[in-house]
């Protein structure tokens, strides 16, 4: 994995000379294309800054338009993340919070607000999940 280190005001530069992501073969034929991961454990609630991000190449079959690239990770960068994300997890659109979606929120807040870091956080949630 490779680590995106971001200094501020260079996080524009260097996610915009990314571009689009290139298709390799990888393993078994399968194209490997470069999405964005969280570099560390994120709690829900916490603001996403540059350091938390990193890029890794996965298998295509993986990637949907719901997952971060590393072209458009400048846009999660100094926003609330709204569910906890594990070190490695696939950064998609979907876990910040938004204004038009505070219900959205505001449910998965009580899920996770507890005290904890993003490991217990997440087997909170998961109890709930398989409890029902």
């Amino acid at each position: 994995m490779i680590r995106l280190v971001l200094v501020p005001g260079m996080a524009i530069l260097l996610l915009a000379s990314c571009g689009q992501a290139l298709a390799q073969p990888g393993p078994g034929g399968e194209d490997l294309v470069d999405v964005v991961v969280a570099a560390r454990d994120i709690a829900a609630g916490e603001w996403v800054k540059p350091e938390d991000l990193a890029k890794r190449e996965v298998r295509s079959s993986l990637v949907t338009s719901s997952v971060v690239t590393p072209d458009q990770a400048i846009h999660v960068v100094d926003r609330r993340i709204a569910l906890p994300m594990l070190r490695g997890d696939l950064v998609n659109w979907s876990f910040f919070e938004t204004l038009s979606d505070h219900e959205t929120y505001e449910a998965c807040h009580k899920v996770t607000a507890t005290p904890g870091g993003a490991r217990e956080q997440v087997a909170r949630a998961r109890q709930g999940i398989l409890a029902k």
